[in-house]
């Protein structure tokens, strides 16, 4: 349900190809046009959905930067940290990762494009203020998963809308495991 509608919206992205231009007072200069190479950096905020396998499921907000590289105009290879946590008086749960990721515009005159990533990932459970004991910090690796949008609004500068799932899977004894869900808005430079 999520990617149709990012699709038609990113159909209404008001994002023009490098071919296209517009004419102001007699000179023509190109309105989009993302270099081929380069550095890229994104920021993003949102809301994340949790599910911990074990019956839990709890929403928080949820937010992510990162950094990369730009491979082709279709293609954005990188590293994200993205991040969730919530808690209450008996505990706060975090969850955490560090990954590679590629982004990948299947069409260069609009903004749509779909991401994925792998790397590693944490889970922290924390006692919250009414309650005493030591935390516990799970390490293993995430997957991620999804699909967004870029909306231009300068020739490097672009609202991102995006929504993707990720999963973390932690090593060792006591293996803890969680999936976020998140749909979020950021900023995109290129």
């Amino acid at each position: 349900m999520v990617r149709p509608v990012l699709l038609f919206l990113c159909t209404l992205s008001p994002s023009i190809s490098p071919a296209q231009e517009t004419s102001h007072g007699g000179s023509s200069t190109a309105i989009y046009s993302p270099a081929p190479h380069g550095l890229w950096f994104t920021a993003g905020l949102g809301y994340a959905s949790v599910d911990c396998r074990n019956g839990c499921t709890t929403g928080a907000p949820s937010g992510q930067i990162g950094a990369g590289w730009t491979l082709g105009r279709n293609v954005l290879l990188g590293g994200m940290v993205s991040g969730w946590t919530k808690g209450d008086d008996f505990l706060r749960l975090t969850i955490g990762s560090a990954d590679l990721r590629v982004r990948v515009y299947p069409v260069s005159s609009i903004g749509f494009f779909f991401t994925g990533g792998l790397g590693a990932g944490m889970i922290r459970l924390s006692p919250g203020p009414a309650t005493q004991g030591n935390a516990i910090t799970r390490f293993g690796h995430a997957f991620l998963g999804g699909a967004g949008c870029d909306f231009h609004v300068s020739r490097r500068a672009s609202v991102t809308l995006y929504a993707d799932g990720s999963g973390v899977r932690t090593w060792g004894e006591n293996q803890l495991s969680a999936d976020v869900w998140k749909l979020g808005l950021g900023a995109t430079l290129r």
